[in-house]
């Protein structure tokens, strides 16, 4: 499983989830659940094979969902304060009564116990049989050719051919290796 990165957990989380839970409560929500949450995107823009713009790029924000009055009701936002995730509680909740009047059935919740403290991370797996390690490499050394090295080895008595990209001590071979000097070559024209 991926580990969780140690700059998003140096994010105040008791601090906001306190703010927003706790004014929740004040507020009447018979149920609130607060989140932090970092989206990470990656990107590649070509037009007829050509390289028009490429990017990394981080959402960070938080959310609170409640119940209100047997409604649902939720607010996000990117402002990461005590204060901004009291006030997202607030239009929580009233979004919750916007909504209770459309709503014909109140919210029941199933009993369930308070998950304290839970941290998930996109499910995704690395192979170990696969992937020696995962790791990010910039697009701008995938796509300058003097980074790849062609590489032969014997095996049951035939010559392979294949590219190698060396990266900060590590190597990049194999199909990976193949994908990435092709991509290097649509992005070069």
């Amino acid at each position: 499983m991926p580990e969780i990165a140690p700059d998003f957990r140096s994010q105040p989380f008791d601090l906001l989830t306190d703010a927003a839970l706790s004014r929740a409560c004040a507020l009447g929500a018979s149920h609130a659940d607060f989140r932090l949450e970092r989206i990470r995107v990656g990107s590649i823009s070509l037009r007829d094979g050509t390289l028009e713009s490429s990017g990394d790029h981080e959402d960070l924000g938080i959310a609170v969902r409640v119940v209100h009055n047997g409604a649902w009701g939720f607010a996000s936002g990117i402002d990461r304060t005590p204060q901004a995730a009291a006030l997202l509680a607030e239009q929580a909740v009233a979004t919750a009564k916007l909504s209770r009047v459309l709503s014909t059935n109140p919210v029941e919740l199933a009993a369930e116990a308070v998950h304290r403290d839970v941290e998930w991370v996109s499910a995704y797996e690395i192979d170990p049989f696969e992937v020696a390690e995962a790791f990010e490499v910039p697009l701008s050394f995938v796509a300058d050719s003097k980074n790849h090295r062609r590489t032969t080895r014997e095996l049951e008595n035939r010559t392979r051919v294949f590219f190698v990209l060396p990266f900060e001590g590590r190597n990049i071979w194999g199909a990976t290796a193949g994908m990435l000097v092709n991509l290097a070559e649509v992005l070069g024209g």
